[in-house]
């Protein structure tokens, strides 16, 4: 795992491109929270803000916020090319006496750990500004939220065994251009 975060941040590229879903879901989940404190708070002394719940803001705007956690976390994970960075030194590391899928396991858990534990998070903060709303559809969310990350991860992971961009010059085509990074933002 050292060795995974150690390449992660070794190539700024690479840690920009990858990265990026956690900030991007970031400013949603603040800018959102924002939004809807405010919302609902103006509500409440307008005329006939009585129909309306501030439940109901809430959960339309965490409809938005899992979209923009779909988008971000969907972009680019660090699985969809964490195998095509290693380059030449990936048949030096298939002679290693480490299981392959222990290897992927380790490259999984970096997308964990800089996105799957960030989306929790973030979603539970957001969580806190849903008043009024339901305790399953709090869980419901958090787990939503969580789940998309992981997904993400799992499909990028597939596409990079399955199309893996090893013969590269400069970093920058594997982590762009790669058949495997293509795949992953389409799905």
């Amino acid at each position: 795992l050292k060795k995974e975060i150690k390449t992660l941040f070794s190539f700024p590229v690479y840690a920009m491109n990858t990265l990026m879903g956690t900030f991007m879901s970031l400013l949603a989940t603040v800018g959102l929270m924002i939004i809807t404190v405010q919302l609902t708070g103006d509500m409440q002394g307008m005329e006939g803000a009585e129909q309306v719940d501030p439940s109901q803001v809430a959960q339309m705007f965490l409809m938005i916020l899992h979209t923009a956690f779909a988008f971000s976390f969907m972009i680019s994970p660090t699985t969809g090319v964490s195998i095509s960075v290693e380059g030449n030194t990936f048949y030096l590391m298939k002679t290693f006496p480490i299981a392959t899928k222990r290897i992927i396991k380790v490259k999984l858990m970096l997308n964990v750990i800089f996105a799957v534990i960030p989306a929790f998070i973030y979603a539970t903060a957001y969580a806190f500004v849903m008043k009024g709303s339901s305790f399953i559809l709090i869980i419901e969310s958090i787990l939503c939220a969580t789940l998309y990350p992981l997904l993400a991860g799992n499909i990028g992971m597939i596409f990079n065994l399955l199309f893996p961009y090893l013969k590269w010059e400069n970093i920058t085509k594997a982590v762009k251009q790669s058949t495997a990074t293509v795949f992953t933002v389409i799905i």
